[in-house]
């Protein structure tokens, strides 16, 4: 297994990857930082976050091991097609994969999604609030803060 580490404006976060693609991205505590030994996956990921964070990326072009139940497979390939800076509540998730009274389950499977950000579960909201993030109900709101002002044109060009 290869990790790496990215210093972002949400904190510092951890990259894990195989030799075949990303499996793994965590949100650490500064003093959790530790030795990288990465590969070109690892390297790939930083430098594509790094343009994510600079707002010159919508989306990421890396190759994601994933392994998971197959309604929480389904819930992130869904996930994967929210448009950047558009978001979906739960409920809308659900309907879409046909599990109507599924909200809860579709926040179960973000819950537990290895990559957020490259799946981007910070998307998907609730019908009142912003909902959960495994990064923290803060991250989650820079996070849809920074897409929403990428996308949105300024004042001044507005009708």
């Amino acid at each position: 297994m290869y990790r790496g580490f990215l210093e972002t404006p949400i904190g510092p976060l951890e990259i894990k990857a195989s030799v075949s693609g990303l499996i793994f991205l965590d949100f650490l505590p500064p003093e959790r930082c530790g030795e990288s030994r990465e590969n070109l996956w690892v390297a790939e990921a930083k430098r594509q976050l790094q343009e994510y964070f600079s707002r010159k990326r919508q989306s990421f072009n890396l190759p994601l091991q994933l392994k998971g139940t197959e309604f929480q497979l389904a819930v992130w390939k869904a996930v994967l097609k929210i448009p950047y800076g558009e978001t979906r509540t739960y409920q809308e998730i659900a309907c879409l994969l046909g599990k109507p009274g599924g909200s809860q389950a579709v926040g179960q499977a973000l819950k537990s999604n290895p990559l957020p950000i490259f799946i981007p579960c910070h998307r998907v909201v609730g019908r009142w609030d912003e909902g959960g993030f495994k990064g923290g109900k803060n991250r989650k709101l820079w996070l849809l803060s920074l897409e929403r002002a990428a996308v949105e044109k300024p004042a001044a060009y507005q009708e």
